[in-house]
């Protein structure tokens, strides 16, 4: 977690913000419980990822299904479904029906 703690804080601009690093620190933090934090880093990288690729992008998809898991641990059943349904429409018109993303998805 330091190290993409460090990453994070390291970016100075919209060149170096470094998704993956950010995803990783949400992803500590919503394990160990801090959702508010988490689910602003998860925003933070939906937004670059919506800005880089699209609204309809496997990238801006698999970020709103972690938003929708987030949700899912706060016990905010009906924004999780949203995300979690809008992350279904996005891996099926880009991956197709039968993608793992997709399955993964309805596992959720």
């Amino acid at each position: 977690m330091a190290v993409a703690e460090a990453r994070v804080k390291g970016s100075r601009s919209r060149a170096d913000f470094d998704p993956e690093a950010v995803t990783q620190l949400a992803w500590a933090l919503k394990d160990g419980g801090d959702y508010n934090q988490a689910m602003q880093l998860f925003q933070k990288v939906l937004a670059h990822a919506e800005n880089a690729y699209g609204a309809r992008h496997p990238n801006v998809a698999a970020t709103k299904n972690n938003i929708g898991s987030v949700y899912h641990e706060q016990g905010k059943l009906p924004e999780a479904l949203e995300s979690y349904e809008d992350a279904l429409k996005s891996f099926s018109a880009t991956l197709g029906a039968e993608s793992a993303d997709v399955a993964s998805t309805y596992h959720n």
